[in-house]
């Protein structure tokens, strides 16, 4: 059983990578002591994270392509925006890869999570961020101020975490980091829509992987953050699936 253990380490692991799992297993939290179920467990938690930042490009490109139609009155939208050199490229090989097939949906699918990310730039306040991107998060935090810069920190954030879990980068090494993102992302998704977190919630898997690698905190603060966001994820998707029953409650509070 060893000498298969040693075998699969010797074909699939990097010697570098190798030792990035060697410091990770003796960490306390870290429930496996195993670095094949290391290895195996950090690409099943870049499959899960893939899935969340999919999910939010997604939603958010076809958002942003329906209202900047909405303002132009044209899907060929991006025409009109002046672009810095380097988004134009993105446009530019987009459309020359799909020569036959030129519709904007089509061109604007090719172009990368890069390009999406750069839409929150300075350089676009008047052209896209104003007219545009500012309503597409109907569910953002009212306690929190709106930001353009705090959007632009998130996408940037998504995509270093898009390129490392594409590749299959070692994530699990950022321990409690990790799951921060992706409560953070989760967030993200829910500003825009409320349909798709739903969605996002009922897909993922990466809070049943994440705690088959890591032990749940044994600190009093540990376990009092822990489960506050429980409490708190558990209470909004509730609320979410039962409004009626609050809208009840807070009408019997005005009567009296």
């Amino acid at each position: 059983m060893k000498k298969k253990s040693e075998d699969f380490q010797n074909l699939y692991i990097f010697p570098k990578d190798m030792e990035i799992y060697k410091e990770v297993i003796t960490r306390k939290r870290v429930k496996p002591k195993s670095i094949s179920t290391l290895h195996k467990l950090n690409m099943l938690l870049c499959r899960e994270l893939y899935l969340i930042i999919y999910i939010i490009e997604t939603v958010y490109k076809n958002k942003l392509h329906r209202k900047m139609t909405e303002v132009h009155q044209t899907e060929n939208w991006f025409n009109l925006v002046q672009w810095n050199p380097e988004e134009l490229k993105f446009l530019t090989d987009a459309a020359k890869s799909r020569q036959t097939l030129t519709s904007p949906v089509r061109i604007l699918n090719e172009v990368s999570l890069k390009f999406w990310v750069k839409t929150f730039e300075s350089s676009y306040e008047q052209t896209l961020f104003i007219p545009a991107i500012m309503y597409l998060f109907p569910n953002y935090d009212n306690d929190e101020p709106f930001r353009r810069s705090k959007l632009r920190k998130i996408f940037s954030e998504l995509l270093t975490y898009r390129n490392n879990v594409s590749h299959y980068q070692i994530i699990i090494h950022e321990g409690r980091k990790l799951l921060n993102y992706y409560h953070k992302f989760l967030k993200l998704i829910y500003w825009m829509d409320k349909d798709y977190y739903h969605f996002a919630i009922r897909q993922s898997n990466f809070m049943k992987y994440y705690y088959q690698l890591f032990r749940h905190p044994k600190s009093i603060k540990g376990l009092y953050y822990s489960l506050q966001r429980s409490i708190k994820t558990h209470l909004w998707n509730f609320m979410e699936k039962h409004p009626q029953i609050f809208h009840i409650e807070k009408e019997k509070a005005e009567t009296e």
